[in-house]
């Protein structure tokens, strides 16, 4: 077996109608700016009988209440523009319901565990693209302050208390079949 990385947009996927049987994103299509249009790609991708499957992160999760956070320094503070809302089952229903497609929704859990408070923000800093675009765009003290309130954050949703962060981040996991 073979895989191709392909770089594309997800609202605008670069294959032929009926090309998947299986559809797929993990943590991806969230981060695209029009719900309906990229629903609609992956419809239009998936072969009819194949599957679509899509996880993220659910509003009050660790992972979305800090892209919430991230959203609030650039003043975008409505539900319904972050991506989060993928994350809502009732929203996600209603996006394959235009498609006439049923959908199965459940929660999972990821754990991340990180040596410290200090440690964790400077992974999300680096390996994150809502912090690497903040950090890149801000001012330097609006930064400085933004990864501060990051770590107030991760301290706060801690789940150890040995001087480690342990964080766990919900989220939905959505199938249906076309």
């Amino acid at each position: 077996m073979s895989l191709e990385l392909v770089v594309g947009d997800a609202e605008e996927l670069p294959f032929p109608d009926h090309s998947f049987d299986v559809v797929l994103s993990a943590f991806g299509v969230q981060y695209a700016p029009g719900r309906e249009r990229t629903v609609a790609e992956l419809v239009r991708v998936c072969r009819p009988g194949g599957r679509i499957a899509v996880a993220n992160w659910t509003p009050t999760s660790a992972a979305g209440r800090y892209i919430d956070l991230i959203n609030g320094a650039f003043g975008l503070s409505s539900q319904m523009l972050s991506p989060t809302a993928w994350g809502d089952s009732a929203e996600v229903r209603r996006l394959f319901a235009a498609h006439d497609l049923d959908i199965e929704t459940g929660l999972g859990r990821i754990r991340w565990e990180f040596a410290s408070v200090e440690d964790c923000v400077g992974f999300f800093e680096e390996n994150f693209g809502c912090a690497v675009t903040a950090r890149r765009v801000l001012a330097p003290q609006q930064w400085v302050a933004l990864r501060g309130d990051m770590g107030l954050l991760f301290s706060g949703l801690n789940r150890a208390d040995d001087g480690r962060l342990v964080l766990e981040h919900e989220y939905l996991l959505a199938l249906t079949q076309r």
